[in-house]
């Protein structure tokens, strides 16, 4: 449907449970989406499933408010801000890289799907003390699965 401009695309889908819906007396459960796309190759359904990708990367930005703390802007400054938020997004791929990396070589670390804070608390923040052994300094990690040494190379 068109008006003024603009168009309307409404997705009706039946619920999985089919039950009756309280204010519209149907088992179907209504979705709509506004836009002024109106080109001839933006079908409904090319426009649903374009805005169902939107959704699945706005789920980035809530994994970067959780885990790299972007939900509370640490600047006053717009320009400040915008390079804290270019840095996190830097990490986050960089964190990526680290986590596909390791999968394969320490079997405790767990899924790839794994978030930061697990992260660091089974990888990153472990206890660790400095020996002197025969005049050499020996680093001592506190870890349930000590595979650190699988990570060093030979």
């Amino acid at each position: 449907m068109q008006h003024e401009g603009r168009r309307y695309i409404m997705q009706r889908r039946i619920t999985k449970q089919r039950q009756i819906n309280m204010f519209t007396q149907t088992e179907y459960r209504y979705s709509g989406i506004i836009t002024n796309d109106r080109r001839k190759k933006a079908t409904g359904a090319y426009i649903i499933d374009f805005y169902n990708h939107r959704a699945s990367s706005e789920r980035n930005f809530e994994y970067l408010n959780q885990d790299f703390a972007s939900h509370q802007m640490p600047f006053a400054k717009m320009n400040h801000n915008a390079t804290y938020l270019t840095t996190t997004a830097l990490l986050h791929n960089i964190f990526e890289w680290v986590k596909n990396e390791l999968y394969g070589l320490v079997p405790w670390l767990g899924s790839v799907n794994m978030r930061a804070k697990r992260f660091r608390f089974r990888f990153a923040m472990v206890a660790a003390r400095w020996r002197k052994r025969a005049r050499t300094h020996i680093l001592e990690l506190f870890h349930p699965q000590n595979s650190y040494e699988m990570l060093a190379p030979s």
